[in-house]
């Protein structure tokens, strides 16, 4: 049984290590696009509805960040079954199960256990388990929102890109 507990402890802390990475990239996201709003208003040549259609933009991407960071006071459903690689140690494949899903698939996978017996397993483990499937569900949370909001942003530059380039040939060809 300390083995299993010492794989659930790695596990925790690998996907803690994932939440985090989760957390930085949408805090460097949000420093980012708050950049972005400040310098938005001083690029040149660009029409005054393009910055403020850009601008809503970014402040659309800003809203989706931010809402990445609002704490989840109850249960996040488990993700949705699709098709990826089999990996009990990945938090978006981990976060597609419940505790006790998780429990029988690591101790058929790692321990060869096929039949498992929730009464011999130790209330560590089930409170570890749990732990690591809430906060692989969070970090799946996390990343999805950081998707959504890099592909806004991604989209409001390139749109600022396109219309910074086409007043700059105006300029040449006139």
């Amino acid at each position: 049984m300390k083995e299993h507990a010492i794989l659930l402890e790695k596990v925790q802390a690998d996907i803690t290590g994932c939440l985090r990475f989760a957390e930085t990239k949408n805090g460097a996201l949000l420093a980012f696009d708050i950049a972005l709003l400040f310098g938005i208003p001083k690029i040149p040549d660009v029409s005054v509805k393009v910055k403020y259609i850009v601008t809503a933009m970014i402040i659309y991407s800003l809203i989706i960040t931010l809402w990445s960071f609002w704490p989840i006071n109850k249960k996040i459903k488990k993700a949705e079954k699709r098709k990826v690689n089999c990996d009990l140690l990945h938090f978006a494949y981990i976060a597609m199960y419940t505790r006790n899903e998780y429990l029988v698939e690591l101790y058929k996978s790692y321990w060869k256990n096929e039949v498992v017996d929730f009464d011999k397993i130790s209330q560590e483990e089930k409170d570890l388990a749990q732990e690591i499937v809430m906060n692989s569900r969070i970090a799946v949370r996390k990343q999805n929102l950081f998707k959504i909001s890099l592909g806004i942003t991604e989209m409001a530059l390139v749109l600022l890109l396109i219309k910074t380039v086409e007043s700059l040939l105006r300029m040449v060809i006139s």
